[in-house]
């Protein structure tokens, strides 16, 4: 048996917190060395789809990501940041 973990191999409070800490400092890091702006015609894409969904007009490009436009539009909707900052945030966490 490991001192690490338990019987059910479950991570202990201290692997959790390690790695907690390096998932925000992967993000800080990719964070602070983002672009200035949407460089590419599929980040713009996805921010005109956060306004208007739409697969015909190639907002965004098919197949649409409907899961990652639709957190994009929370962030923007609800906490008022604008689909650029919102696409920065929520692309580190789906890949």
């Amino acid at each position: 048996m490991n001192n690490r973990t338990s019987d059910t191999d479950t991570p202990d409070a201290v692997t959790l917190i390690k790695a907690a800490l390096l998932f925000l400092r992967a993000f800080a890091l990719y964070f602070a060395r983002r672009a200035p702006a949407l460089d590419e015609q599929d980040s713009v894409q996805f921010a005109m789809g956060v306004f208007d969904f739409n697969l015909w007009k190639h907002q965004s490009h098919p197949p649409g990501y409907p899961l990652f436009i639709f957190l994009v539009w929370i962030g923007d909707q609800g906490l008022g940041v604008g689909p650029e900052l919102s696409l920065r945030f929520v692309s580190p966490i789906i890949p």
